[in-house]
């Protein structure tokens, strides 16, 4: 969402989009169309900016590399609910970052304080670092 409207974190992660890889489950596209359909309902935009968050959605999305949906993503998933106590949705971004590479490999856009303690405790480094998340 810190791609698609500027808010707390937006000008961090466009730092990270313009230099990164970046790869995210295709479960993302479902939570970012549910965010725009929310501030739709909401009245949190007007129009005039609603009306271009679809196609700013559209090609933020077709930068991304799409981790799929899997079984044995969705399987570990499940497994996360129970093991770190994280809702339905934040398991599976869990599960797919898992998917994606250890903490060696890949540093995890996050402002999800339950994610990020998950994931954290698996050694994942984030965008925004620790360090900056009070300013958000």
């Amino acid at each position: 969402m810190k791609l698609l409207w500027d808010e707390g974190g937006s000008a961090t992660v466009e730092e990270a989009f313009a230099t990164d890889t970046i790869t995210s489950s295709t479960f993302t596209y479902v939570e970012l169309r549910s965010a725009i359909a929310g501030a739709t309902r909401s009245g949190r935009f007007g129009p005039e900016i609603i009306s271009g968050l679809g196609p700013r959605l559209r090609t933020i999305w077709r930068e991304v590399a799409h981790l799929p949906l899997t079984q044995a993503t969705l399987h570990r998933a499940a497994d996360l609910t129970d093991s770190v106590g994280l809702r339905a949705g934040d398991a599976v971004q869990l599960a797919s970052l898992l998917f994606a590479g250890g903490p060696d490999l890949v540093r995890f856009a996050c402002f999800d304080l339950d994610l990020r303690r998950a994931a954290g405790e698996l050694g994942y480094e984030f965008v925004p670092p620790e360090s900056e998340m009070r300013a958000f």
